[in-house]
């Protein structure tokens, strides 16, 4: 595991393979302007993070993603962050551990609301079907065939580049360490940043 803050030293390391899967952590999101994940559900706080994610474009490590993926390098992104910011960079197959923000369920009966109808619902969104208060589609429910899926992308590739190396959760860590992949880690100040220059390089 090497730490990299040099643009050209990641673009050549990018080179040298044709399956990167990117480990991005919340820094990434950070980025964009987008607030850390809170560790319990308070709408109070999650409100107004929703309507960030909502209100905000990708960040330069989502845009690096799809720059990737055009490229045809990118094995696969796994996050742990619940934003949709890599989908709406127009990044495939994105493995999200935590689930997403894309919509709220109400637990009682099952209802959903997409994040763009739910904003009008705030602070205290409720269930149209039931009166229930919905909740983000963020949780551990599903985190065990993600890890799976992500544990197999790892297994791909040629190059494991895990973003946010200070703030990195102990899943993406320990993705990280299962592997004899080389695996470059990239400061939490502005990995997608880096990222995004390193791949601006691979032209040159």
């Amino acid at each position: 595991m090497s730490h990299v803050r040099d643009e050209d030293v990641l673009a050549d390391a990018i080179r040298s393979t044709d399956r990167v899967v990117l480990l991005a952590g919340a820094a990434v999101a950070a980025e964009a302007g987008i607030p850390a994940r809170p560790p319990h559900l308070d709408w109070h706080v999650y409100g107004p993070r929703m309507r960030a994610i909502h209100a905000t474009g990708p960040g330069p490590g989502h845009l690096a993603a799809r720059h990737l993926q055009d490229l045809g390098l990118l094995e696969a992104v796994v996050t742990e962050s619940d934003d949709v910011l890599f989908d709406e960079a127009g990044v495939r197959g994105v493995i999200a551990l935590v689930g997403s923000v894309e919509l709220s369920i109400c637990p009682a009966c099952g209802y959903n609301e997409p994040l763009g109808c739910l904003l009008d619902l705030l602070p205290e969104p409720r269930c149209a079907a039931c009166g229930g208060t919905l909740r983000p589609d963020v949780s551990e429910s599903a985190r065990a065939e993600a890890l799976a899926h992500a544990h197999a992308a790892v297994s791909r590739a040629g190059l494991l580049v895990l973003a946010d190396a200070a703030d990195a959760p102990e899943s993406l860590r320990e993705l990280s360490a299962a592997t004899d992949t080389t695996v470059l880690v990239l400061g939490a100040e502005a990995p997608g940043a880096t990222l995004l220059a390193a791949v601006g390089r691979l032209g040159s």
